[in-house]
């Protein structure tokens, strides 16, 4: 694909987007946790935020594995459509690499 056609298509999923209201840049964001200390302390069951581009995303019907790349490290994340809900696995999964 062509430098041209990538730009096409990332504008037109922008447009696309925007008509269905979504924020592109979100409200603020606060990172409770680095990548690294996730790994180092790793609780079952602890609710955590992190920030930090996608890598790579693998899809398997209704769930999505992703690995996720901040300034400490890379971690794989694990979406289920059942947890997140029809919306928000839909917006996750239209994710492009290197997305943050």
């Amino acid at each position: 694909m062509s430098t041209s056609e990538v730009v096409k298509e990332r504008l037109s999923k922008i447009a696309d987007l925007k008509k269905e209201g979504v924020s592109l840049y979100g409200a603020r964001f606060v990172r409770t946790h680095l990548i690294q200390e996730i790994r180092e302390h790793f609780q079952e069951g602890l609710h955590v935020s992190i920030a930090g581009r996608l890598m790579a995303a693998r899809d398997h019907g209704k769930s999505r594995f992703a690995d996720m790349k901040d300034s400490s490290g890379t971690i794989q994340v694990y979406a289920k459509k059942d947890t997140l809900g029809d919306i928000s696995f839909k917006l996750f999964s239209r994710l492009d690499l290197g997305d943050i």
